[in-house]
């Protein structure tokens, strides 16, 4: 035990051994099933979390979100902790269902709860909270844009970019809608924040930041939208790379997951008023907030999974991390391992 009585993440992962992990999933409504994105989705989520699951000796025990309903409204037994993947590109009124309904049967749920999923993933509640911490936020309809200005308009409650569109004011259509969102748009390079669980100090961490850089002849207003997303390197190539942060934004990052109640994960997107540079930290004064995803995607090729490789890789050798070694040597499936078992200890009590 650590200092505190907290529990070693080697203890804890030796609980799970035998445990039932639920998975939980959800279609793409309305679209067919051979659709490419929901595949990639299917494949790549779904499968990491299986494999991290049974590396650590617990089985993993699937469900589409109709038959969680069904499982959660017949007094479920055998279930111990939930891996919530019904999120991204849907409305968020219907994100916290499984984490909601997980916490009334007294289940820990995977990344965060219902409370932090709704609070942290609704956009202008977290640029207001954003205001309030201290960050640079980018200006709204009612702080002096004229109708040429450029804008960013996109729903207040969806992922993954969805219905992200960029304009001039004057041709938005009704820009006072309450369930969407309009900003100026910011000149700049977008770039993700990273924060996770340390299990070695009990904490959580930000651990650095990915940054995109687009090869156009004016990379500073390119727009990261859902068809770049979905599409990487196909309308724009786009240069993705690492970098670390001074301690004032490390220590923002952590701020504010903390503040709509995260614990575990978080990824905090923000627009960079300069390129990022190999030599230098990114600076907390330099970042505009964009907004901050409590629940990020977390599969094999995104900036939550390759910091969490970095981060097993360098401390490997410790003997709370050392068991990881033991059940697999690909390092995106170490990264798995640890994230999954970091968080369902992370989220757990202690």
């Amino acid at each position: 035990m650590r200092e505190g009585g907290a529990t070693r993440l080697a203890e804890f992962a030796e609980l799970l051994r035998g445990q039932r992990i639920a998975i939980v999933y959800s279609h793409r409504f309305g679209a067919p099933l051979d659709e490419d994105w929901y595949h990639r989705w299917q494949t790549n989520v779904i499968a990491m979390f299986s494999q991290a699951a049974e590396h650590c000796g617990a089985i993993p025990v699937f469900f589409d979100l109709d038959q969680w309903l069904d499982y959660c409204s017949a007094s479920p037994k055998g279930v111990q902790f939930v891996v919530n993947l019904n999120a991204g590109n849907r409305s968020l009124d219907q994100w916290s269902v499984v984490p909601a309904l997980a916490g009334w049967r007294g289940l820990v749920t995977f990344p965060c709860s219902a409370f932090t999923a709704l609070l942290g993933e609704d956009k202008a509640i977290a640029k207001r909270l954003a205001r309030d911490c201290g960050w640079h936020i980018p200006r709204g309809i009612e702080e002096g844009l004229s109708a040429r200005d450029q804008v960013i308009r996109k729903p207040r409650t969806y992922g993954s970019s969805v219905g992200l569109e960029r304009l001039t004011l004057a041709e938005v259509h009704n820009p006072e809608d309450p369930d969407y969102i309009v900003e100026e748009f910011v000149r700049g390079y977008d770039a993700t924040i990273v924060t996770f669980y340390s299990t070695l100090t009990g904490r959580l961490e930000c651990h650095g930041a990915q940054a995109i850089t687009p090869e156009t002849d004016d990379p500073a207003n390119w727009t990261y939208d859902a068809y770049e997303k979905r599409n990487p390197g196909v309308r724009t190539v786009v240069a993705s790379s690492y970098y670390p942060v001074d301690h004032e934004l490390a220590q923002r990052a952590v701020e504010i997951t903390q503040v709509f109640g995260g614990k575990f994960v978080s990824r905090v997107d923000i627009r960079l008023k300069c390129a990022p540079s190999a030599t230098a930290p990114i600076r907390f004064e330099d970042c505009t907030f964009l907004e901050i995803n409590p629940m990020p995607t977390i599969g094999p090729s995104n900036s939550v999974t390759e910091l969490a490789a970095r981060y097993v890789e360098q401390h490997g050798d410790h003997p709370d991390l050392s068991w990881i070694a033991t059940r697999s040597s690909n390092p995106i499936e170490r990264a798995a391992i640890y994230l999954l078992s970091a968080g369902l200890l992370a989220l757990s009590s202690r």
